[in-house]
């Protein structure tokens, strides 16, 4: 007989075991299901991701992480269960919740719905979180580095310009647009500006051999970030400069390995790809239409981005083609005119 796991009942399984002899022994054992005492649901959104991995990350120390694991279904959707020790040992103030000091969510892998196109970044939310974004990845970044998360959510807001009343870890951007909200604009704009130098910093961290486990070069992009917010920079017009973007790049990468060796020319020509698709993503225009066609129109953006530049990064990486041959073709007006 098979075990039923949706039951807590005991259930009895017989377990035969012959040796070379032919011997024959028998034993019963009894198994129980335990039901989760806590369940954390969510969505992984830069698009939505499918089939992307996601663990839980506890703050405390000792814990078993081996099931608090989950994988993303073709809406971005994901659920992972906490039996009840295990929940114990992470609700750190015992108030039956997940606050957002207690651990964190990690996503990566899988595919963006959006473009079709493998997500190789790695996004992360606190705790108390019901959507994972590229935005909510400098929010957690900043909790853990001891800002409460109030303030976190508040110098985010302030460094791309969107509303301060808006909880982003609870917010989920395209289903605001699907309804009309003006303020999902700005904030998908952003996250999609914060989305494509992580994606560009991994294709450049390839090309410069650098070798580190994939999302690393996410990673320390948006480390990089949450310290220019923290500063009180407009980082929505820094990642439109290219000295800005060259320097962010510089130090993203050497946190990344300290033994990167910077090529200033290399650096100079990925910098202005970098930028020319970031102003694509800026663009103040985008905001002039209607939420839900933004949307359209800042996917078309991506996907041409996409197409025309991580595609052509990684054909650098790969030795089919040269930096200096995808700087010169690339520029804002002609990724724009592919988008449309």
């Amino acid at each position: 007989e098979s075990l039923d796991p949706n039951s807590t009942l005991i259930q009895t399984i017989t377990v035969n075991v012959t040796d070379s002899s032919g011997n024959l022994s028998s034993e019963n054992l009894e198994i129980q299901f335990e039901e989760p005492t806590f369940t954390l649901s969510g969505l992984a959104i830069d698009g939505y991701l499918q089939g992307s991995s996601v663990s839980f990350i506890p703050a405390a120390e000792g814990v078993d992480q081996s099931l608090l694991l989950a994988t993303t279904d073709q809406d971005g959707a994901f659920s992972i269960q906490f039996l009840g020790d295990v929940f114990q040992q992470i609700d750190l103030n015992n108030n039956g919740a997940l606050d957002p000091d207690e651990g964190y969510i990690e996503v990566s892998g899988g595919i963006d719905s959006s473009t079709n196109r493998e997500f190789t970044g790695q996004l992360k939310a606190d705790a108390d979180s019901s959507v994972v974004t590229p935005l909510t990845t400098l929010v957690n970044e900043m909790i853990a580095n001891g800002e409460d998360k109030e303030t976190a959510l508040l110098e985010i807001a302030d460094a791309f310009g969107y509303s301060s009343e808006i909880d982003i870890t609870k917010y989920n951007p395209f289903e605001a647009a699907g309804t009309g909200d003006e303020a999902s604009k700005k904030i998908l704009q952003s996250g999609a500006l914060v989305a494509n130098m992580m994606k560009q910093a991994e294709a450049f961290a390839k090309i410069s051999g650098i070798d580190a486990v994939e999302g690393s070069a996410s990673a320390a992009i948006a480390k990089d970030l949450t310290s220019l917010a923290s500063q009180g920079k407009s980082v929505n017009s820094l990642l439109v400069q290219q000295s800005e973007v060259s320097d962010m790049v510089k130090r993203a990468l050497l946190d990344v390995s300290e033994e990167f060796v910077v090529d200033e020319e290399e650096l100079d020509l990925f910098s202005g790809v970098a930028t020319a698709s970031n102003v694509v993503m800026a663009d103040g225009s985008l905001t002039n239409f209607s939420p839900a066609e933004m949307v359209s129109k800042l996917i078309g953006r991506q996907i041409a981005v996409e197409e025309e530049v991580i595609v052509g990064l990684q054909d650098v990486s790969e030795g089919t083609t040269s930096l200096l041959g995808l700087s010169l073709k690339t520029d804002a007006a002609s990724l724009i005119e592919s988008a449309n």
